[in-house]
């Protein structure tokens, strides 16, 4: 004879099972899906961060004064020279 205890037990288990086989069968597609979800979320937070700071970035004016250092290969000369040829180009137009 089964007890009341055993019968709930086998009537749980009876009722669980079409649950269990469809949750089984569906989790590949479902964590491929998250894989997918989280890879674009991933990418757009990476995009994010690196264009959020080129479009952030002050950009410099035509009379921004603050060209000061000129950079050249020829280390003979000094970096004033170019420093007053520039100032001396930008001043003509």
């Amino acid at each position: 004879m089964m007890t009341e205890q055993e019968f709930d037990a086998l009537w749980q288990r009876a009722e669980a099972t079409p649950h269990t086989t469809r949750l089984l069968e569906e989790y590949p597609a479902w964590r491929r899906q998250r894989r997918r979800t989280l890879g674009g979320a991933a990418s757009l937070v990476a995009v994010t961060a690196v264009v959020l700071p080129l479009l952030t970035r002050p950009q410099p004016t035509v009379n921004d004064d603050s060209y000061t250092v000129a950079y050249c290969n020829r280390p003979d000369m000094a970096n004033q020279y170019w420093v007053d040829m520039a100032d001396a180009l930008l001043m003509e137009v």
